[in-house]
């Protein structure tokens, strides 16, 4: 038996590898629910109730998918360029420190300044982690995997620093944490800011469509079918905000498809954009057609930084309303394998980001089961989409000994 290169590899086996690595995971994850006494189908349906049961499951799903969306986009697109970033976590951690110093910083700014401040200071931070790794990869060659996944200890350590130090919050009674972030520094919910969203997919919408009708689309039917797809999306955006009235989500949603949208519209239709799927595929040919690899290295870096960036800036804004030690329960190891499962697809991150933030919660539906199941999945699912990729590019040989 021996590997070798397949000649041409069929349509449907890269979309079927992601599909069969989560089924073997969730076969997988039966094993520890059956040593435990537990009925596996009991277990996963509890998942599944707690997840997407009624309206509280499914925003406390998307609450725990907003970061993983923001980490996943920036991971997707460094990956897309062959650029291995290992280091989303600690760029989530530098992104929320700068977020926080902003808000301590300017506590009585409105939050009409002071939150777009914050947005800019989370993608500063994780942009700036994020050019470390790449400025070293591009000028003097250093691995990014080696130094980017350095880099995540260094953050975490600086974070567990200032929350039992300068920063600790002296009511706190040594609980390693800061104060509370004024109400102007901390992202309203989607209901209390409803106009909000609403303005931003009817203007950006409607710029959207206008353009395309105007000067892509030549054909009558292309701009009906345009058009009814900007009308769904305005329902369903209107629908989507009913839906969550009275819960946590906040606007890191809409800032979350926000980014999937401007990053799938710069990869599909814009030179930049092009330039990476070139270099992706071939860095020798991008390099004779003129494109600078260094200056596309660091940028990628940069935005891929500063997108897991905004992740921290979510979660400490949207969610904790504070930082503390270890805030992140892996978000952004979890955005590699959510980049991978979404074939490096923006609005598949989106996607695969619901999926593994049901499964994680769901996870702590089982009664009786491991704490550390959530995590053994993740685990499985990784490694077989790792050996499922190797599948996808060479074939088994089965050879009759002489």
């Amino acid at each position: 038996m021996r590997l070798e290169p397949r000649l041409e590899v069929p349509r449907w086996l890269p979309y079927a590898v992601p599909v069969v690595s989560l089924i073997i995971a969730l076969l997988l994850g039966m094993v520890p629910m059956i040593i435990q006494g537990i009925n596996p189908l009991e277990g996963y349906l509890d998942m599944v109730l707690l997840a997407f049961g009624n309206a509280y499951g499914i925003s406390e799903t998307i609450m725990k998918a907003i970061p993983l969306m923001l980490a996943g986009l920036g991971v997707a697109l460094a990956f897309r360029m062959l650029v291995w970033n290992i280091g989303a976590e600690g760029q989530l951690y530098m992104g929320a420190f700068l977020a926080c110093l902003v808000a301590y910083t300017w506590p009585g700014v409105p939050a009409w300044i002071l939150l777009p401040a914050m947005i800019a200071g989370g993608f500063l931070g994780g942009a700036l982690w994020g050019a470390i790794p790449g400025a070293l990869k591009a000028f003097l060659g250093v691995n990014e995997i080696i130094t980017s996944l350095m880099l995540n200890y260094i953050a975490i350590q600086w974070i567990n620093y200032l929350v039992v130090g300068p920063w600790q919050d002296p009511t706190s009674l040594g609980f390693p944490r800061t104060t509370r972030l004024s109400p102007s520094a901390t992202l309203p919910t989607i209901t209390e800011a409803w106009y909000l969203p609403t303005v931003v997919f009817l203007v950006v919408g409607a710029v959207v469509v206008g353009y395309w009708m105007v000067r892509r689309l030549d054909d009558t039917r292309e701009r009906l079918k345009l058009g009814v797809g900007a009308l769904l999306v305005g329902v369903l955006s209107l629908g989507t905000i009913y839906f969550l009235d009275g819960r946590r989500v906040h606007l890191g949603l809409v800032l979350s498809l926000a980014a999937a949208g401007i990053l799938s519209v710069l990869l599909a239709r814009t030179r930049w954009g092009y330039e990476v799927r070139v270099i992706g595929e071939s860095a020798r040919a991008a390099r004779y057609a003129g494109m600078s690899l260094k200056r596309n290295i660091v940028l990628v870096m940069m935005i891929s930084g500063g997108m897991a960036g905004l992740a921290g800036m979510s979660e400490i804004a949207g969610n904790l309303h504070l930082m503390k030690r270890m805030f992140s329960p892996g978000y952004g190891y979890t955005a590699i394998i959510v980049a991978w499962l979404a074939k490096l697809n923006p609005w598949g991150v989106i996607v695969v980001s619901l999926l593994l933030a049901a499964l994680f919660r769901g996870s702590d539906a089982i009664p009786g089961a491991p704490k550390a199941l959530g995590m053994m999945l993740q685990a499985v699912i990784f490694f077989v989409l790792i050996g499922g990729e190797v599948l996808t590019r060479y074939r088994i040989r089965l050879e009759r000994g002489r």
